[in-house]
């Protein structure tokens, strides 16, 4: 059983929204990062919207003033593997709204029992 574990924590020095992040994996935590962001699960549903790969188990975002980041986790054997991406609200160089995906990039890994 996979499940996202948000802990809000004392807002930073521009009032942002800080959280640690743990992933609990049948019933243990582990800890994934501490980042400026609100936090919610993307549900399955979401993640093709979201470019989440199709064989994530779990996944979330964390957005705030424009910017965050996703998570998911991957399994791969006896191992779950946690990737965060970068993504953002951008303009172009006419002023044109955009969107920013970040490259993804390795997190933590977990080991499983």
């Amino acid at each position: 059983e996979l499940k996202w574990d948000f802990r809000p924590l004392k807002r930073g020095q521009y009032d942002e929204p800080m959280t640690d992040v743990y992933l609990i994996v049948n019933g243990k935590s582990f800890f994934v990062s501490k980042i400026y962001y609100s936090f919610s699960e993307t549900l399955r549903s979401g993640y093709k919207d979201y470019e989440i790969p199709s064989d994530a188990l779990a996944s979330c975002r964390g957005w705030w003033a424009g910017a965050g980041i996703d998570y998911w986790v991957i399994r791969k054997d006896n191992e779950l593997i946690v990737t965060g991406r970068d993504i953002g609200e951008t303009t172009d160089e006419n002023g044109e709204p955009g969107d920013f995906t970040g490259k993804p990039v390795k997190v933590t890994t977990i080991k499983l029992d």
